[in-house]
């Protein structure tokens, strides 16, 4: 019998088409498959109707931009958790708590806000729930105070 690629052999050539077109379906639905979750994971900024901005922000733009003229640092975790430390300057505001939504709304909107949590979670719906309510940019700490421990970074107590 006559030989082609990848051990086929004329008498197999339909079956070996098919097993190559299952290939590269196979190779196509993972590179689609990375691609999504390359674009899921993105920390691109979302702009926001009348021009506001919403982002995660690593670590190291978090540390680069938090003591701005314009900033406030808020630390969405609950009194027992800011117990074991805090970023310097952070104001407290815990997201359990029942005036939570009251006490944002008290905040200067057009001021910059970094807002964190223990790992992302709260501070990222604190972020879409400030941006709702009119805030004009605001950023959460990816991977929220682990990823801030986990970078050396200073904490206060």
């Amino acid at each position: 019998t006559k030989s082609f690629g990848n051990n086929c052999h004329l008498k197999s050539l339909r079956n070996c088409l098919l097993l190559t077109k299952i290939q590269i379906m196979k190779t196509l639905f993972l590179l689609f498959s990375a691609v999504l979750f390359i674009q899921c994971g993105s920390s691109e900024q979302k702009d926001l109707p009348n021009g506001a901005k919403a982002a995660d922000i690593s670590v190291e733009q978090f540390a680069a931009q938090m003591n701005a003229e314009n900033a406030i640092i808020l630390d969405v975790r609950t009194p027992e958790e800011v117990a074991k430390g805090k970023i310097a300057g952070a104001l407290e505001m815990d997201f359990y708590s029942d005036v939570f939504n009251e006490q944002i709304a008290t905040l200067d909107k057009n001021k910059t806000v970094y807002v964190y949590c223990a790992s992302g979670g709260r501070s990222g719906k604190t972020m879409s729930r400030m941006s709702d309510m009119g805030f004009m940019e605001v950023y959460n700490l990816k991977g929220g105070m682990g990823a801030w421990l986990g970078a050396n970074m200073p904490v206060e107590k």
